[in-house]
């Protein structure tokens, strides 16, 4: 295939509908002592129509609310980790 066949290739392939169903849409939530906005972004992730979303949730060890908000929407986050780190 030369460069021409190429460039052809990849214009029409880039004009096709993605098929949504094969697209994983991967959202990490980095907080911390975050109760005041968490639930929120949460159930914002939640509403979302995409078929295939798996939610994050990183927290640096909270002492507020958080880790509760955490623990009541535990059904709808694919993973969790709450653990003391050194900030970003």
């Amino acid at each position: 295939m030369n460069s021409k066949q190429m460039s052809d290739l990849i214009l029409r392939e880039s004009h096709k509908p993605l098929n949504r169903r094969s697209v994983k849409v991967s959202l990490i939530t980095v907080t911390l002592n975050s109760s005041e906005y968490l639930e929120g972004c949460i159930r914002s992730v939640i509403s979302q129509h995409h078929p295939s979303i798996e939610h994050i949730i990183v927290d640096g060890g909270s002492t507020d609310r958080t880790l509760s908000i955490i623990k009541n929407y535990d059904a709808h986050i694919s993973n969790w980790v709450s653990e003391k780190d050194n900030g970003m």
